[in-house]
């Protein structure tokens, strides 16, 4: 399978991104290579050498001072590197993922009694030195194992990693400097693990057998051409397919300076068999009951399309199937019967595209036309499943398929799962009755993962789904990236999913029902540590228009007045246009960035709302009226009708500013007062405390227990439960925004740059100077991030230091930060800075007054579409753009 996905990836993907800058580097190359040989020409004179010598002599104890301090650095990256965040705990469980997704069933998991997950985002990610996961990982008890890849024109590294699976701690890791980057999936049985290396270019990849406990290598065996194939564990044995250099058979304990191979099959003759027909082998074999099972596509000619099953001992054939399409899935069997997918086409190229190369590919062979037009029927669109008697060979069933199956079927409690390239996942019995069908609208190519009550699959551009087992209904949905091509499939254990992605690296993510978190939109941009999103969708890596709200705006004054919000594929837009005053909830799409053109309801109110608007999956709460307007009201409504549930007064002179958590509000609310009102149970909306504070700036900070608040006097924490005045910091610069906390610093702007102070005490920290900040500071877990009055974005670490400087920013317009992807409104333009990458800038959106006006508020992100405001065409939509 990975033959076609690899050569379409590598040959697709990469090259047409950087063949532009390739053809301008190959065009000034020679001139390049005639400078540098000058110059290195002139260093070699013995004149120059004398001299050279001469001065590092002379400064002989400060050059080896720079030598050993750099020297230690390197050490130091290099030992430090590679470490994740937290602590593994000690083993404990099964060594036990013997062959690809866990098990002749290959469900992929789902086997420790824990409860499925039903919904969350990301628990941890590990994407150290590698941010690219082809493989697919394996879960033997509380350890990850997985393999990573770099794949790039002039880069082919790998390694395998063992994570800690509630942590995401690395156990160890094998990642020598000459491993290339791999498909190949881990599998682990006692004290051993065995992955292959090499994508589909490569030649010599080898098979490599490694300690569970450490990582260490035991023996590798090299093959004439790919591992891309995920090892098959049985007894003492461990079979792996190696590209077109057909199929191995090693031995586990092979003693130290003995070759680990038993047998060797590359065609039908060493098998027993009058053939010369060759195996190309890419999918993972199976292994049971003596014998090895395994399936070969056509890809070179004389290269064999079937399933053959062979003697485990020898390698003598059993038993072949022959058949008409490529074969590239995965065997299944369970209860003596095999079940098995194949089809033309692959993950990156439909059949008909397949079709095109191949013709391209005979025409250069010197076939004929007629030749050529006689080989259609074989190459056309379509796949199929099989079931075969595991003991006898003998074909039971067919089922035909509307686009070939790459992925590998999945069996539980007697019923199939499987999808193919049209996006059709499937449920079906045993003996191929149809039970269920659901339509991703996208091709699946990988193999989905079955708990007990619900199955997970990933498509092939990145959107995750969560189905009920029993209906085929989606219960949960996220979104792991965009474009990129996704090949890793699900793992499920510990109430959570397991997935390699093309840019996060090995992502932890999900929670079951009983341990769900109510999602909330905590007010201005999501709230604290969130500053746009709170799904945990990933941020295109550009954007393109897709669409407009209201679609006959043309007025001169903006129809929404404040700041968006997005809960649940609801999107919260404060609405003032034409008759209507009030918050409008329009239902959005997970799959589509189309904007509705009804709303879902609409609560009207008497003043445009100006402020946050806060939500959570029951209720929504807005404040209508700007400052200094008479009769402002906080307004809390159904989340499904948009109907009032309740209201209180807010003053004229008070700032309006709420924080929401899943039990409570905090509002200013009050000229003078900070104050704590119930939002559940029967006293839902009365107040629990209201303390007196001065006028409030900005949206208050909760860190565990604690609030903190900016006032125009400084900076004040409070207890939350009570109210109760903890410290007072009063400056004699007030603060411009609200504050930014992480459990130890307070983050506050003032007039004359930033000001970190203790959450124990409120006493001063750190300062930095730098022009007022224009806009709400921004934060995670490393960063704060600061727009400036005069266009600047600072970014600081909680302990102070400077970390990096971004100019061109539009002033009083905050940016998103996600993760390393950090999104900001320039000047004609959104900008999109790879914090991981040397902070590299590109043009993510152009936005100039003749394309889509000014942004008036700023974006958010919800289900991989971002969305925000202009002048001129009131809400804008986007989609994934071309890079």
């Amino acid at each position: 399978m990975l033959t076609s996905i690899i050569e379409g990836s590598i040959h697709l993907a990469v090259v047409p991104i950087l063949i532009g800058p390739l053809q301008v580097l190959l065009a000034i190359l020679p001139a390049i290579l005639v400078a540098i040989g000058g110059v290195i020409a002139a260093m070699l004179k013995p004149a120059s050498i004398k001299i050279g010598l001469q001065v590092l002599w002379r400064n002989k104890i400060p050059t080896l001072a720079i030598v050993a301090v750099i020297g230690g650095a390197c050490y130091g990256f290099s030992y430090l590197h590679g470490f994740g965040g937290g602590k593994a705990a000690a083993f404990q469980g099964k060594t036990e993922w013997a062959m690809y997704r866990g098990g002749l069933d290959r469900r992929g998991g789902g086997r420790d009694g824990a409860p499925d997950p039903v919904g969350g985002g990301e628990v941890w990610a590990f994407a150290q030195k590698f941010k690219t996961y082809y493989s697919s990982p394996a879960i033997i008890g509380n350890r990850i194992v997985a393999g990573a890849a770099k794949k790039e024109v002039f880069a082919d590294r790998g390694g395998i990693y063992c994570l800690d699976a509630q942590s995401g701690a690395m156990v160890w890791e094998f990642a020598p400097s000459d491993f290339r980057a791999t498909y190949s999936s881990p599998a682990v049985s006692g004290k051993y693990v065995v992955c292959g290396e090499g994508l589909h270019l490569t030649t010599d990849a080898r098979i490599f057998c490694l300690s569970f406990e450490t990582g260490k290598k035991l023996w590798e065996v090299k093959s004439a051409s790919h591992v891309e194939s995920s090892p098959c564990i049985y007894t003492n044995m461990v079979f792996c397919g190696a590209g077109a250099d057909g199929v191995y058979a090693m031995r586990l304990d092979t003693p130290p300076g003995k070759s680990p191979v038993v047998w060797h099959l590359k065609s039908f003759r060493d098998m027993g068999l009058d053939s010369a027909n060759t195996f190309h082998c890419d999918s993972s074999l199976a292994a049971v009951n003596g014998r090895v099972y395994f399936t070969s596509a056509e890809l070179h000619d004389g290269d064999w399309s079937g399933i053959a099953c062979v003697d485990a001992a020898t390698g003598k054939c059993i038993w072949k199937v022959d058949t008409s399409m490529p074969v590239w899935g995965s065997p299944t069997i369970i209860s003596n019967r095999l079940f098995v997918g194949m089809g033309n086409g692959n993950m990156v190229e439909s059949a008909e595209q397949y079709w095109a190369r191949k013709q391209q590919e005979l025409r250069k062979a010197g076939k004929s036309p007629k030749e050529i037009s006689a080989l259609a029927p074989k190459y056309a669109a379509g796949g199929e499943l099989w079931a075969i008697d595991a003991i006898t060979g003998k074909t039971n069933w067919v089922r035909k398929l509307g686009k070939t199956m790459l992925g590998t079927v999945a069996v539980a409690d007697d019923r199939l799962y499987f999808a193919g390239s049209d996006g059709i996942f499937t449920c079906i019995t045993m003996d191929n009755e149809l039970l269920g069908q659901w339509d991703a609208h996208e091709p699946i190519n990988t193999c989905p993962a079955v708990g007990s009550n619900h199955v997970y699959v990933a498509t092939d551009s990145g959107r995750f789904f969560g189905l009920d087992r029993r209906t085929l209904k989606p219960v949960w949905q996220t979104r792991l990236g965009n474009g990129a091509l996704f090949s890793s499939s699900p793992a499920l254990g510990f109430g959570h999913i397991y997935i390699g992605t093309p840019e996060r690296g090995l992502v932890c993510m999900g929670s079951p029902a009983d341990q769900q978190i109510e999602m909330v939109w905590n007010g201005a941009r999501g709230g604290h540590g969130n500053y746009g999103s709170v799904d945990g969708s990933f941020l295109p890596a550009k954007g393109s228009y897709s669409d407009r709200w209201p679609k006959d705006f043309e007025g001169d004054l903006p129809p929404v007045s404040g700041s968006l919000a997005c809960l649940n594929n609801t999107l919260y837009v404060p609405v003032t246009f034409g008759s209507q005053t009030g918050l409008a909830a329009m239902a959005v799409s997970s799959t589509s960035s189309k904007l509705p053109e009804t709303n879902q309801w609409f609560a009207a109110t008497v003043l445009p709302i100006a402020g946050a608007v806060a939500a959570t999956t029951s209720r929504v709460y807005f404040v209508e009226g700007k400052i200094g307007d008479a009769g402002r009201k906080l307004h809390c409504v159904d989340a499904v009708s948009g109907k009032d549930t309740w209201q209180a007064t807010v003053d004229a002179g008070a700032s309006g500013e709420l924080l929401l958590t899943t039990s409570h509000l905090f509002l200013f609310g009050r000229n003078g007062e900070l104050s704590c009102l119930a939002t559940k149970g029967a006293d839902a909306g009365k107040t629990i405390w209201s303390t007196p504070v001065g006028a409030g700036i900005g949206v208050p900070c909760l860190i565990g227990d604690i609030v903190a608040i900016a006032t125009k006097e400084g900076v004040a924490a409070l207890q939350s439960s009570t109210g109760k005045p903890l410290w007072k910091q009063s400056s004699p610069k007030a603060p411009v925004t609200g504050p930014a906390a992480n459990e130890d610093v307070v983050v506050v702007a003032t007039a004359d740059g930033l000001a970190g102070l203790s959450i124990v005490n409120g006493a001063t920290l750190w300062s930095l100077k730098c022009a007022p900040s224009s806009a709400p500071l921004v934060t995670d877990d490393k960063r704060v991030l600061c727009t400036t009055a005069d266009g600047e974005i600072k970014a600081v670490g909680w302990d102070g230091k400077e970390l990096f400087h971004l100019a061109n920013a539009i002033p009083g317009m905050p940016a998103m930060l996600l993760g390393d992807k950090l999104l900001f409104c320039a000047q004609g333009e959104f900008t999109a800075v790879d914090l991981s990458a040397k902070n590299e800038e590109s043009r993510w959106l152009e936005i100039t007054p003749d394309f889509l006006g000014k942004v008036i508020a700023p974006p958010i992100l919800a289900n991989g579409f971002v969305y925000f405001v202009t002048d001129q065409k009131g809400l804008v939509s986007t989609k994934q753009g071309k890079r």
